[in-house]
């Protein structure tokens, strides 16, 4: 074979062997690519909804419960945009607005413009190695149950190793705000769900209840 042919066969062999690449390149682009749109899309969809007053979450519903934080020290802490987290911030709905529609503001919003928001309960939770339970410590009128409250919402507590993260719940069946819980509903990492704290509480009155009436 000259050295011609050898070199013919040799640049077909490459042209061949990168057309192989690129056939097995192309797919994953092509996905990448489409992932790419989604979250655009995703993103958009999310700053349209803002700007029409609505949650970003279009799953979230006047009936929805929610996980809050409260950074008590307004530290650049928060998430992982580095933005301070606060209840008062938290968007919620409550009530309805001038239109009848369901109102979607700010907490801080909420106890500014509806005297009714005042009236919403405030409830710490009490875990214990054996039982749990809920303790009622007023409504949003009382600013040292607001107090409480924000305590057992902070970001962290615990030292070194045993620090761990305070939630609290907004329950809008229960109309209650819940200090000291887990995020409501989620999925971890693990694909394990964590416990719905409105249900939990929810729960709990219903076997109160019961108990006050077999006496």
């Amino acid at each position: 074979m000259n050295i011609k042919n050898m070199a013919l066969i040799f640049a077909i062999a490459a042209i061949f062997g990168n057309t192989i690449v690129l056939a097995e390149e192309t797919p994953q682009e092509n996905r990448d690519a489409q992932r790419q749109r989604i979250r655009e899309a995703a993103y958009q969809e999310s700053l349209r909804r803002r700007m029409q007053g609505l949650p970003s979450n279009p799953n979230e519903t006047p009936t929805t419960p929610k996980t809050l934080r409260h950074d008590k020290e307004r530290s650049p802490r928060g998430d992982l945009k580095r933005r301070p987290y606060n209840i008062e911030e938290a968007r919620i709905y409550f009530g309805t607005d001038e239109e009848g529609k369901p109102c979607y503001q700010s907490v801080g919003e909420h106890f500014e413009n509806n005297p009714k928001f005042h009236e919403v309960g405030l409830v710490l939770y009490q875990p214990g190695w054996f039982s749990e339970t809920f303790e009622n410590i007023g409504t949003m009128a009382d600013e040292n149950a607001q107090t409480k409250l924000k305590d057992t919402m902070s970001d962290m507590s615990g030292y070194l190793l045993w620090k761990h993260k305070n939630h609290g719940a907004w329950c809008p069946e229960q109309n209650v705000f819940i200090g000291g819980t887990g995020d409501v509903g989620k999925t971890d990492s693990n694909g394990k769900a964590t416990r719905n704290m409105c249900e939990v509480y929810a729960q709990f009155l219903e076997a109160k209840q019961q108990a006050v009436q077999t006496k």
